[in-house]
């Protein structure tokens, strides 16, 4: 994971949530189109949180993270309308504001 403040990284276990650490599959989804599948939004619906993120494993090319997020707003958008709360207000949805 990388922050998108600060751009510390860290490792986290994709398969769990990262706000309150349920790893219980039944609780959580992921959402992205068929159209950029890499591109998901990781709902948890035991802490209504989300994390936007971008599966790196099978991209031809690199991403640039920093500008990665302004292509993820899209799903920001939709998770948010699905009543789930972002990790924290990005400098993306401020601007949007």
């Amino acid at each position: 994971m990388k922050c998108s403040f600060c751009s510390h990284e860290w490792v986290f276990m994709r398969t769990r949530c990262p706000f309150c650490e349920t790893d219980d599959f039944e609780k959580m989804e992921l959402y992205f189109s068929e159209e950029r599948p890499h591109e998901r939004a990781e709902l948890c619906y035991k802490c209504m949180r989300y994390l936007v993120s971008v599966d790196l494993r099978n991209l031809a090319t690199e991403v640039v993270r920093d500008v990665a997020a302004w292509g993820l707003v899209y799903l920001d958008i939709l998770a948010q309308e699905k009543g789930f709360s972002p990790a924290s207000m990005s400098a993306t949805l401020l601007a949007s504001d």
